[in-house]
């Protein structure tokens, strides 16, 4: 979820006692890369084009941990993933 292209929330919610929800909040590239995700799905579906300022405003790097979006097809299973680095060699 993209709260204003510049605050995103992407995890899971478990609904039993025994899973566990993560939640992470993103901020920076990452941002404009899970919107990216949600305007090509929305393309796929709908037929319109969301575009511009209003839906992909420029962003700066925020924070020291590298994420990059990882979308999956429709065709496979629907949704979004984000791999998240870690720069400690000894994680």
């Amino acid at each position: 979820m993209v709260v204003d292209g510049r605050i995103g929330f992407i995890g899971g919610a478990g609904i039993a006692d025994d899973w566990r929800g993560t939640h992470f909040r993103v901020e920076g590239p990452v941002v404009a890369q899970i919107q990216s995700a949600f305007i090509d799905n929305w393309l796929r579906t709908s037929g319109e084009a969301l575009h511009g300022d209003a839906f992909l405003p420029a962003l700066q790097d925020a924070g020291s941990i590298p994420a990059q979006v990882v979308m999956s097809s429709p065709r496979v299973a629907r949704g979004l993933g984000i791999a998240v680095g870690c720069r400690n060699p000894n994680f």
